[in-house]
């Protein structure tokens, strides 16, 4: 039946017309549930989850997640990884990263900060609606405009309540 669905052009897994015997919704959708079984520790193959650590499946003997790890720990993977996120979630390759980072001295563009929280590299903070890049920004920055929804007035709502209660708190030390 398969060879009967590639000759009449048709997706092998949504069975809509496709040049291919996969079309490319179903290929990215295939990569994204292996990449997140993987990222949960859980065989490719067979889903059990990889309670031991090791990097072969007890239950079906699969190689994936050694392939996997080998793949993130190395120096060549890790920058693989880094350039290929980039350039799939914000359009820019690391070299562009770099030029954006030394255009803000390498710090945080609110608090100037010199990394992140979590990791060396600043986040790139962007527009969710136009995807436009913004800036760079450390881990608890880009929270904040995450938290309040990228919401100016509700950042100044916030300012505003906290100024409140500081000149609360400076007069009645004063008393």
């Amino acid at each position: 039946t398969r060879d009967k669905r590639k000759a009449m052009g048709l997706c092998r897994e949504c069975k809509k017309p496709s040049a291919t015997t996969s079309c490319e919704k179903c290929k990215k959708d295939r990569k994204d549930k292996r990449l997140e079984l993987l990222r949960n520790k859980q065989c490719t193959s067979c889903t059990k989850p990889n309670e031991n650590g090791k990097d072969q499946c007890d239950e079906c003997g699969s190689k994936e997640y050694e392939r996997y790890k080998k793949y993130r720990v190395t120096p060549e993977g890790r920058q693989r990884e880094r350039r290929a996120r980039l350039k799939y979630h914000y359009g820019i390759s690391p070299e562009e990263y770099e030029e954006l980072s030394a255009l803000q001295d390498h710090l945080c563009e609110i608090c100037r900060c010199e990394q992140g929280h979590r990791r060396k590299e600043l986040y790139v903070d962007h527009d969710h609606k136009t995807g436009a890049i913004r800036g760079l920004l450390c881990h608890n920055c880009n929270s904040i405009l995450g938290l309040a929804y990228e919401l100016p007035e509700l950042l100044r709502q916030a300012a505003d309540y906290l100024e409140k209660y500081r000149k609360k708190e400076t007069s009645d030390a004063l008393d």
